[in-house]
């Protein structure tokens, strides 16, 4: 766990090389010592993916995303605050790589579950609904 949080603090530092080799070696780790579809290698698979998307590498990040993904639809309920948080960067990935139909439809699901769980006003809801927006007009749906 030690390994997941220094990563965390490397990432938030911008020392990302440091950071996605820390990380890296706590995802194998985790492969190692749970189950495929457990959060904690989810969690780790996520942590990279925001590594690799700070670092521009989009496509690198994409890949992980969709992985976590993968893996949080399988093992937490459906409308878990984590895989809104998941389809939310996998949606900004998206969009960064001008992929607006995918982005939105990820990002249309991230907003109906945040809506589920928190205030109409909160930061993390408005984030989402405002990319969701930027994509629905990138691809010329304004309805």
């Amino acid at each position: 766990h030690s390994q997941y949080t220094l990563s965390q603090c490397l990432r938030k530092q911008n020392k990302l090389a440091e950071a996605i080799k820390l990380i890296t070696a706590c995802l194998e780790i985790r492969k190692q010592s749970f189950p495929p579809l457990h959060p904690l290698v989810a969690s780790a698979v996520g942590e990279l993916g925001r590594c690799f998307k700070q670092a521009g590498r989009l496509e690198e990040a994409e890949e992980h995303f969709r992985e976590e993904l993968e893996i949080e639809r399988q093992s937490l309920q459906e409308k878990h605050p984590h895989i809104a948080t998941t389809l939310y960067n996998l949606g900004l990935c998206l969009k960064k790589r001008r992929k607006n139909r995918e982005a939105e439809k990820l990002l249309r699901e991230a907003v109906n579950i945040r809506s589920l769980s928190l205030s109409k006003n909160h930061p993390r809801k408005i984030s989402a609904l405002t990319l969701w927006a930027e994509c629905l007009i990138n691809i010329g749906n304004y309805a």
